[in-house]
């Protein structure tokens, strides 16, 4: 970032319509490149952009978001078996969870209103939708239960502390209820 914000002196905008290996070679900074952790499903030919993303976190956020479709449509559609290893590891991949849960609620049935969308996670239906979605064990390994996967993943305003509290509340009072009557 110092070598193209002080030598440079681009923009970010400059930096979208200019940057490439050329320039990379010319400021000797393709030693750089090893150090720079890039996204699992990132090719040579994407890494400027995630570099460029890198350089830019404000705007990161939003560079997962494609590469992250690309890769959930690919296994919904039966051409990839799981999501790569360590995929959801870290901030990138609860970004990457929440941007597969959205994406998940727009290919489901429409929901009349959030509350809905919060009584449908708080039941079994919920968790049988996440695994038809291939969602299940993300769900699983990442939130405690799938209203906490529906609440992250909302945006804040549709988020309801309210909704998610009740909810939540009684889901694990059923579960509490039936361990009890299953030690019988």
């Amino acid at each position: 970032h110092h070598a193209i914000k002080h030598y440079l002196r681009w923009t970010r905008k400059q930096v979208e319509e200019c940057l490439n290996w050329d320039v990379i070679t010319r400021m000797k900074l393709t030693s750089l490149m090893k150090h720079i952790k890039f996204p699992v499903e990132s090719d040579k030919e994407k890494e400027l952009d995630i570099l460029i993303d890198k350089l830019y976190p404000k705007h990161h956020k939003s560079a997962l978001k494609g590469p992250t479709l690309s890769v959930y449509r690919k296994i919904l559609a039966g051409e990839r078996a799981k999501f790569p290893k360590g995929y959801f590891d870290g901030t990138e991949g609860m970004y990457r969870s929440i941007i597969c849960f959205q994406y998940m609620i727009t290919r489901m049935k429409p929901f009349d209103n959030v509350e809905d969308m919060y009584k449908f996670f708080a039941t079994s239906k919920g968790s049988a939708a996440l695994k038809k979605y291939k969602l299940g064990i993300v769900s699983n390994s990442l939130y405690e239960t799938p209203i906490d996967y529906l609440h992250v993943s909302l945006p804040s305003e549709h988020k309801s502390n309210f909704l998610y509290h009740m909810y939540k509340f009684n889901l694990l009072h059923k579960k509490m209820i039936s361990e009890k009557r299953s030690k019988k």
